[in-house]
């Protein structure tokens, strides 16, 4: 198991817009991460764009991203 920043589309930002959030995943390898995040509530999964982009990192950077990420509010707007 690899740890990967996955960067992609979010939605509920508005009709036919979308922003780019990076998304720390712990999987088997970058295409099992891609599909997680794919699959994540507000993630545009119906886009074929919607996975900008795949990155092998380490545990340290991925840990980072978990805590920015626990500090974003996109992440807990209801």
């Amino acid at each position: 198991m690899e740890h990967y920043l996955v960067k992609a589309q979010f939605g509920h930002v508005g009709r036919n817009n979308f922003i780019i959030k990076t998304v720390p995943i712990y999987a088997e390898d970058g295409r099992r991460a891609a599909y997680i995040v794919r699959w994540m509530g507000r993630v545009k999964h119906n886009r074929k764009d919607a996975i900008i982009a795949v990155e092998k990192c380490s545990e340290e950077t991925y840990l980072e991203q978990k805590e920015a990420n626990a500090k974003d509010p996109y992440f807990f707007v209801h």
